[in-house]
């Protein structure tokens, strides 16, 4: 949990969010220096009870933590170089277990959002990012059509795949 990551924006959303969806929660896994400042920002907002704060976990549980999930959150902060040019795993990891993204327009993670259709793209606006949370979430046309185009666009990932295109080359 570092501040390059922007975790803050999703909370920034929580009460628009809950307005809208009052069982809505969000789940934050992992640690570091930010963990603090976002706990405080989230009892600042009033929205503690609705964000779980899940700490470490080890890889293999990554599984089982994406099933208690609707949706995959990627938000970067907009000034990050690294997330400008790194391609996120995160963004293929939701949406090899079904989910739709949420992401910010950044370098590849928006490259990759366009090109599979499985998400949605915000900008650095807490209001925007509740009203894409609120759409994927309520309507189930929208949702399935992401969530099969996440599926779709990860097939492509299998590590079965890509060793045998290589091996070809």
């Amino acid at each position: 949990l570092s501040p390059l990551w922007n975790v803050e924006l999703a909370i920034r959303a929580m009460p628009a969010l809950i307005r809208q969806i009052p069982d809505v929660r969000l789940l934050i896994a992992g640690y570091g220096p930010a963990e603090a400042s976002l706990r405080k920002l989230s009892q600042q907002l009033g929205v503690e009870a609705q964000v779980q704060f899940l700490g470490v976990f080890a890889y293999d549980a990554l599984p089982s933590l994406l099933a208690q999930a609707d949706i995959g959150l990627t938000t970067a902060h907009p000034q990050s170089s690294f997330r400008r040019f790194a391609s996120p795993l995160k963004i293929i990891e939701y949406m090899a277990a079904g989910l739709p993204v949420i992401a910010n327009r950044l370098g590849q993670t928006e490259i990759i959002i366009q090109e599979s259709g499985a998400g949605l793209l915000v900008d650095n606006s807490a209001d925007e990012f509740a009203q894409a949370a609120a759409s994927l979430l309520r309507d189930p046309a929208r949702y399935a059509a992401c969530s099969r185009a996440a599926l779709h666009y990860a097939s492509a990932f299998d590590w079965d795949l890509l060793l045998e295109k290589a091996y070809r080359i």
